[in-house]
């Protein structure tokens, strides 16, 4: 083959350039570089005037193990997606030495002892790279020892990206650790402002009851104020059977279902209004065995001392409260005593109180008549 075929050929391989258009880069010993533009551009890893040198392209954050003969260059080239830009080795190495330049057409400077700097086991070269104004540089690491080296290398890449999303994550944790502990803390707030506000209704609950307890005899007028146990002053029942069958529910849902009982406007215990009740404490309230409503904080304090009625003073005994519990119909329980005619009453709200007080004196009679009949037993 002549020579002019063989440039012919390699012309048209190349997009039919001459031999003046890439000022000789394109002569048949070299064959790494392509005339676009009627410029010299190397080809991927090449690089150089003529691209005569060879490099390996590096990726980010991952170890690679170089092997440099001595005295000798190894050449690398990286993409670069960022300025912020780190070379790392893992162990450091002695006069070994690095040299940076950035891409160019043509490639007219390569890495060089003149412009190097000695590799140690972090070197920052973001300042270089942000004077390069370059997206892919080529990276020379030269041996200057007189034997053969192996080493591990990398390029640790940090985006600014991340960072700034890591700041602002790190913010809007605190951010919101922050307000979860000011929610928390005012809610231990509200409710140590509602446990004193149910102390200080309770203890004025118990100090009525004491009062009215005081005028029939019971205590004595000496008595503290503080709730004390003491077998000789709770003689009634005990407080888990109260709860269990003295079921608490709210004013407006005992009058709701049994608009009869919207008679009882005030609690007999502490003479303060169920109705329209100054806080939700006061509106929770329970129903005797014989049809009267109390608030439940009320009745709770009043059948811990003695087992009557406070309203019509009904004795109570605990085989007859389990017998008829539960006596009115609160929440779809099917209720036992569905005979009695005042309980249809206050139901259906035709009863008048006449007709209620002499049921209630009638059954009064009725548990009297019991009781002797107990005691007789």
């Amino acid at each position: 083959m002549s020579y002019i075929n063989y440039i012919s050929q390699f012309n048209y391989k190349y997009l039919s350039i001459t031999i003046n258009d890439c000022n000789g880069y394109n002569y048949p010993e070299i064959q790494n570089s392509v005339c676009v533009s009627m410029q010299c551009n190397c080809l991927d890893s090449y690089f150089g005037l003529f691209c005569q040198f060879q490099s390996s392209k590096i990726y980010s954050n991952v170890y690679n193990k170089l092997t440099i003969e001595s005295n000798k260059w190894i050449y690398l080239y990286y993409e670069l997606p960022t300025t912020n830009v780190e070379l790392q080795t893992m162990n450091e190495q002695q006069d070994v030495f690095y040299s940076l330049v950035s891409e160019q057409t043509p490639q007219k400077t390569i890495p060089n002892l003149q412009n190097s700097s000695r590799l140690l086991s972090i070197v920052n070269i973001q300042e270089e790279i942000i004077i390069s104004n370059a997206d892919v540089i080529y990276i020379g690491i030269y041996n200057n020892q007189s034997e053969q080296i192996e080493f591990q290398f990398k390029i640790v890449t940090y985006y600014q990206d991340d960072q700034s999303i890591f700041e602002r994550n790190r913010i809007i944790i605190i951010i919101t650790v922050c307000a979860i502990a000011t929610l928390f803390l005012f809610a231990i707030g509200i409710s140590v402002l509602r446990t004193r506000k149910h102390q200080q209704i309770r203890k004025q609950v118990q100090e009525t009851i004491r009062r009215n307890l005081n005028q029939q005899g019971f205590f004595d007028q000496q008595q503290q104020s503080n709730r004390v146990f003491d077998p000789a002053i709770y003689k009634g029942f005990q407080i888990r059977f109260i709860k269990d069958h003295f079921k608490a529910h709210y004013y407006d849902k005992f009058i709701q279902v049994y608009p009869g009982l919207s008679q009882f406007e005030e609690c007999a215990v502490c003479l303060e209004q169920m109705k329209n009740a100054n806080n939700k404490l006061q509106k929770i309230c329970c129903v005797t065995p014989c049809f009267h409503i109390f608030h439940s904080i009320c009745l709770q304090e009043w059948l811990l001392r003695q087992k009557n009625c406070p309203f019509c003073r009904t004795v109570y005994n605990r085989k007859k409260i389990i017998q008829d519990f539960p006596w009115i119909d609160i929440g779809n329980i099917q209720i036992k005593n569905t005979d009695s005619n005042y309980l249809c009453r206050i139901k259906n709200q035709i009863e008048s109180v006449n007709d209620s007080r002499i049921e209630l004196n009638q059954n009064q009679q009725s548990e009297q008549t019991n009781q002797l009949q107990e005691i007789k037993d």
